[in-house]
């Protein structure tokens, strides 16, 4: 019975937390990472002639970086 009550608290717990608002820390985070991929994306697609070559090398760097940290929050977004 012990187990049966745990599986039904745990049930409920996740329910709970599944209609809960975005925590503010997951959308500050996917707006981070939006603004990362958004800023990777247009260095890669500037003319790398003019852009000093540390900034062109870590362009794909932060296109993945932004995509990952924003892929990661959204399992946290309910709305």
């Amino acid at each position: 019975m012990e187990i049966i009550e745990k599986t039904k608290e745990v049930g409920k717990r996740a329910v709970s937390d599944y209609f809960s608002d975005t925590p503010r820390w997951a959308k500050v985070v996917r707006l981070i990472g939006i603004g990362f991929g958004a800023l990777g994306g247009a260095v890669m697609a500037a003319n790398p002639v003019t852009l000093p070559a540390f900034i062109v090398v870590s362009a794909p760097y932060l296109t993945l970086i932004g995509n990952f940290a924003a892929i990661f929050v959204q399992g946290f977004s309910k709305k």
